[in-house]
């Protein structure tokens, strides 16, 4: 203001102060703005109002000019009071999206790693793990059921159960599915039991099956544990002739045998 004082002389003397005050009310607090605007207009009556460096009782010109600054300064206060206000809002709802975000992303790295440590026992147990929807068809087929049916899991997954399972048992398997979703009366879920599947080649093959329930979603899906069971099979059938061997060498001997 003292620089361009010669063109305005006491016209004006409260010009510059409204930048001043602008940048004040918008990087610090309304209180500090107001003061500002006190301090300003005090300096610059006595600077620049007529009479110069004096704080004689202004004018009637002079009045309107101090009337008009002092509602224009407190508005330019309030105005930046508000920016300020509105700007720690979006600041602070910016803060907490990122934080949220944040917090989603570990929630989702969390449940990845989960997935993957879960995926790893799934893939490595011995036994056979399967999965499918009320439809029957395959969602999950892991490695020990390649292992066991001898397909892979690409060959499976998307297609019904029933491809696993022999005559009439696939024929069957649908109407069970339908029956147990109408009336809930399970004949296997829940209750191990011995079936009968069928490898890819063909070949029918005794094995165990534990079926469990779940939902996902207002879905309902069904896991179960297979366990070939051949070779138990075939030990247990050795056992029963050699038993029968036995008792029959037994029988048919003349002496007598007494087991105490």
């Amino acid at each position: 203001r003292f620089l361009v004082d010669p063109a305005l002389g006491s016209n004006h003397p409260y010009v510059f102060l409204y930048g001043a005050l602008a940048l004040t009310a918008l990087f610090a607090r309304w209180q500090i703005g107001m003061v500002a605007g006190v301090i300003g207009f005090v300096v610059s009556h006595y600077s620049f109002a007529s009479p110069h460096e004096a704080l004689a009782a202004p004018g009637t010109q002079d009045l309107i000019g101090a009337l008009a600054f002092g509602v224009s300064a407190t508005l330019i206060v309030l105005t930046g009071a508000l920016f300020q206000r509105e700007h720690r809002k979006v600041r602070s709802s910016s803060r907490l999206l990122e934080e949220s975000t944040e917090r989603a992303d570990n929630v989702l790295e969390g449940l990845r790693e989960a997935e993957e440590r879960m995926r790893s026992v799934v893939d490595h147990v011995l036994d056979g793990i399967i999965s499918i929807d009320e439809r029957g068809t395959v969602t999950t087929f892991n490695r020990g059921a390649e292992r066991i049916f001898g397909f892979a899991a690409r060959e499976v997954i998307g297609q019904n159960v029933k491809k696993l399972m022999p005559d009439p048992y696939r024929r069957e398997h649908d109407t069970y599915i339908e029956n147990y979703l109408r009336t809930g009366k399970a004949k296997i879920i829940g209750i191990g039991r011995e079936v009968v599947g069928r490898r890819k080649d063909g070949v029918s093959f005794p094995m165990e099956l534990a079926i469990s329930e779940f939902r996902l979603r207002d879905q309902r899906y069904f896991t179960g544990i297979v366990r070939d069971i051949t070779e138990r099979k075939q030990a247990e059938e050795e056992l029963r002739r050699a038993e029968e061997r036995i008792r029959s060498v037994v029988d048919h001997v003349v002496d007598g045998i007494i087991t105490i």
